[in-house]
């Protein structure tokens, strides 16, 4: 693995991504809310009953679309992970950063998927890579693949490095 470039939602704080998502879910509601409640006071009194029940109904699903698209537009970043001997450098937008790979303590990865009728569908993965001082949470739903490849390059380099260590013993 020389170079690996995806689209991903990342963030260093634990809980922020929920945090900005809860916020986004308030704002989004509220906002589509007062948009319905004006058009109910618009409305002829005869529809009023109808256009109330039809109004809460619709009021989640005309919100949920605007909150998944600005969360995205938010935490999705391009990240471009590259090994260049005994560093790696991580680019998260314009900002790039390099790491040794001895600082690498260690590497999770998290799957998040749907149980149906007794087999499991992956759906998600986080990866967390945690070097000395930074911690990076990489989240996607489309690069799964790619995300386990670079998972396992990581592990590798660690274990590479514990069996340097030990011979060195």
């Amino acid at each position: 693995m020389k170079k690996l470039s995806l689209d991903l939602r990342v963030s260093q704080i634990l809980g922020v991504r929920f945090l900005s998502g809860l916020a986004l879910v308030l704002i989004f509601m509220s906002l589509v809310g007062w948009g319905l409640l004006f058009l109910f006071e618009l409305s002829p009194r005869s529809w009023q009953p109808v256009l109330g029940s039809c109004m809460l109904l619709a009021w989640p699903f005309i919100a949920a679309p605007l909150i998944i698209r600005t969360h995205d537009k938010i935490w999705r970043r391009s990240v471009t992970m590259r090994d260049i001997g005994s560093q790696i450098a991580i680019k998260v937008g314009h900002r790039e950063r390099c790491h040794a790979w001895d600082d690498l303590r260690k590497v999770k990865a998290e799957f998040g998927s749907n149980k149906r009728g007794g087999y499991s569908v992956t759906r998600t993965m986080t990866l967390l890579l945690i070097f000395k001082g930074r911690t990076y949470r990489l989240w996607t739903d489309e690069y799964i693949t790619d995300l386990t490849k670079f998972q396992h390059y990581c592990q590798s380099k660690i274990r590479n490095r514990r069996k340097k260590s030990k011979k060195a013993k």
